[in-house]
C-alpha cells in the first residue's frame, strides 16, 4: 500500500508508485481483445509495464486498499489463507459470516506458541511527525489471538460500512436521471494510488 512518499527511481527521476486495478494476465486478456490486429506475446506484455508500476498482489479493485483490509490479510497470512480460497473477496466474507468464536477455533490449530506477523500502523520519525509503515510484530499466542479478535471487530464494521456504500451507490446509478452524474470521492492519505 504506497502512500504519497512511496517513490522509485527511473531514469534518475523520482516516480510515484502505482497500484495496477487488475491482475496483468486480465490486463493482457482485455489488451488482446481490444488490439487484436497487434501480435505481443504474454512476457513481452509483461516486461513492457513500467517499473514504478506495481502489479496487484492481496487486493483487487474489488476490495480496498486500506489498513484495515491489509491488516487483517497479514494477521490472517500464516496459515488461514489458505483455508480461504483464492477470492477477491474471500477474507472478507469469512470474517463478516463467522463469529469471533468459529475464528479463534480455526486458529487455536494453528498457532501455537508465538506468532510474528507484520502490520501498518503509524510510526513515529522524529520532529513530532508520524507516517503509515509496515512493523514486524510477534506475540504469544493469546495475545495474538486477543488482537486477531479485535481486528476481526474493526474489519467486520469496516467491510459492512464498504458493503453498504457499495449498495447505496449501485442503487444512485440505476436511478440516476438523464442528465445528471454521480460523481465519487475518495479522500484517502494515499492519493497516488487510483483503482
Amino acid at each position: 500500500m504506497p502512500n504519497k512518499k512511496d517513490v522509485k527511481k527511473v531514469n534518475d527521476q523520482q516516480k510515484p508508485k502505482r497500484i495496477l486495478n487488475d491482475y496483468i494476465d486480465n490486463l493482457y486478456d482485455k489488451f488482446r481483445l481490444e488490439n487484436q490486429t497487434f501480435k505481443v506475446s504474454r512476457a513481452t506484455f509483461y516486461r513492457c509495464r513500467p517499473s514504478y508500476i506495481m502489479p496487484v498482489s492481496f487486493t483487487t479493485k474489488r476490495s480496498c486498499l486500506c489498513i484495515k483490509h491489509q491488516n487483517m490479510a497479514l494477521m490472517t497470512s500464516k496459515g488461514l489463507n489458505e483455508s480461504l480460497g483464492k477470492s477477491d473477496r474471500a477474507l472478507d466474507k469469512f470474517c463478516y459470516r463467522n463469529s469471533n468464536e468459529d475464528l479463534l477455533r480455526i486458529v487455536d490449530d494453528m498457532v501455537k506458541e508465538k506468532i510474528a506477523f507484520s502490520k501498518w500502523q503509524r510510526i513515529d520519525i522524529g520532529d513530532g511527525r508520524k507516517k503509515i509503515g509496515l512493523v514486524n510484530v510477534e506475540l504469544e499466542a493469546d495475545e495474538f489471538k486477543i488482537e486477531l479478535v479485535k481486528c476481526a471487530d474493526i474489519f467486520r464494521q469496516h467491510v459492512e460500512m464498504v458493503t453498504n456504500q457499495y449498495e447505496e451507490i449501485r442503487k444512485l446509478k440505476e436511478n440516476l436521471p438523464n442528465g445528471h452524474v454521480l460523481a465519487q470521492l475518495d479522500f484517502s492519505e494515499n492519493y497516488t494510488c487510483t483503482t
